[in-house]
């Protein structure tokens, strides 16, 4: 009987170190990215970390009340990363500089990018509220109160 168990534990061993062999063994194919897109992927990533900063640069300038200085940083940082928040933050800028068509513009494209955020479509109601566009108003706020 103890021979038997261990024919049975000798089996077993065996068995694992056959499947590890095998499991160790088995090729699997490897894709070598290219060097071009290892450095777009780099060059990218780089774009995102200086929007992000003029992004940065921009809301500051939005708090000490410069808002067509924050545009420009906006639309630089727009540029090299087309987020839903630049173009808000752009839509709000304009309107507070009382420019409605490219308020409006700005509003849709981050409404585009994020259909159901909710403060985004709030702008853009109001926006077309205050441009007299009373019909895509209420479509906006119905949206806003269906979510």
């Amino acid at each position: 009987m103890q021979f038997f168990r261990k024919s049975v534990n000798m089996k077993i061993v065996w068995s694992i170190i056959f499947a590890g062999i095998l499991i160790s063994c088995s090729s699997s194919v490897e894709k070598a990215v290219p060097e071009e897109t290892r450095q777009d992927s780099i060059k990218i990533k780089k774009q995102k970390e200086f929007a992000k900063q003029l992004f940065i640069d921009a809301a500051l300038l939005d708090l000490e009340g410069k808002y067509a200085e924050a545009i420009l940083e906006y639309q630089e940082a727009l540029k090299l990363d087309p987020q839903a928040g630049i173009y808000y933050s752009l839509a709000k800028n304009y309107l507070r500089l009382n420019k409605l068509l490219p308020a409006l513009e700005n509003a849709k494209s981050a409404v585009e990018i994020e259909k159901n955020n909710k403060e985004y479509l709030t702008l853009l109601g109001t926006i077309y509220n205050l441009s007299r566009n009373t019909d895509s108003a209420e479509v906006i706020f119905s949206r806003i109160v269906s979510l």
